[in-house]
């Protein structure tokens, strides 16, 4: 419904699993269950509330949710913070592997994903610098030319999740330790991706499989473009910060004959696939 996935589970226990989010709009028809009213006292099994996520534009102190119980169908509505419903999850849109949700392709311009798995998207210089993120087109300008007023400052900070970093809503910049989960559940440099032209990394296994393109990236000085004739190496950016190198992240990167995790200077432009928070 919306183009959204319904976590199937019944409603949540303890916490949000992840790679789901609550829903956005109430949508869909849940089974009555009990709910405690704002001074705690528990109802009975004849009324439910299914909370979303939006903040009631209307009533102070109040969000959106759906309301209906045995008599009368469910409508919109929203009610005081206090009251203690329930909460259906929709599935942050992605592929599992090693228990976390991968977006299928690259970032794009700033919070939208690439159309394809084997589009270039953008490359971005890490985190942010004076409050900006910094994006650069993969194929223009081409190869060995440098761009006028690159910004080469390795003094960055990190990104966050849902407002400076570069995924859309419901995704972020995956961590190091994401990065390694990835390439340890198996990865295959391909030629010629699914008849599309597109070399790259294949990871994880049918049918939990995405596919990194091997992009190029943008060097740290001049931002001239580096390796994207014949697609033989690509480098994917964490959110975590170098430990060994100064100024530095760390990166997966991999050409044709190897793949290793590494840190580069943070002015670097490289590309970003997102995971599902």
């Amino acid at each position: 419904m919306s183009g959204a996935t319904w976590y199937p589970d019944g409603s949540i226990g303890a916490g949000i699993p992840a790679g789901r989010r609550a829903s956005i709009e109430p949508a869909m028809f849940f089974p009555v269950a009990f709910w405690r009213m704002s001074n705690g006292s528990v109802t009975g099994q004849t009324t439910a509330y299914y909370w979303t996520r939006r903040v009631s534009g209307g009533t102070l102190g109040s969000a959106l949710n759906m309301f209906f119980s045995s008599s009368f169908a469910g409508t919109p509505g929203s009610s005081s913070f206090a009251v203690a419903g329930n909460v259906r999850c929709v599935r942050t849109p992605g592929v599992e592997i090693n228990g976390v949700f991968w977006a299928e392709s690259n970032v794009d311009a700033p919070k939208t994903l690439a159309a394809n798995p084997q589009d270039p998207g953008r490359f971005y210089q890490w985190g942010i610098n004076s409050s900006t993120s910094n994006d650069w087109s993969a194929t223009t300008p081409g190869v060995g030319v440098a761009i006028p007023g690159w910004n080469n400052s390795d003094s960055r900070n990190q990104w966050l999740a849902g407002s400076t970093d570069p995924c859309p809503a419901g995704y972020r910049v995956p961590t190091q330790a994401e990065l390694i989960s990835l390439a340890s559940t198996g990865n295959n440099f391909v030629n010629n991706w699914n008849g599309t032209g597109v070399n790259g990394m294949l990871f994880g296994t049918a049918p939990n499989q995405i596919f990194l393109p091997a992009a190029g990236f943008r060097n740290n000085t001049d931002g001239s473009l580096f390796n994207t004739v014949g697609n033989i190496d690509g480098t994917y950016w964490s959110n975590t910060f170098g430990s060994m190198v100064p100024n530095s992240a760390a990166v997966y990167t991999f050409l044709s004959i190897i793949s290793q995790m590494a840190e580069m200077p943070r002015s670097t432009g490289f590309s970003v696939r997102c995971v599902a928070e």
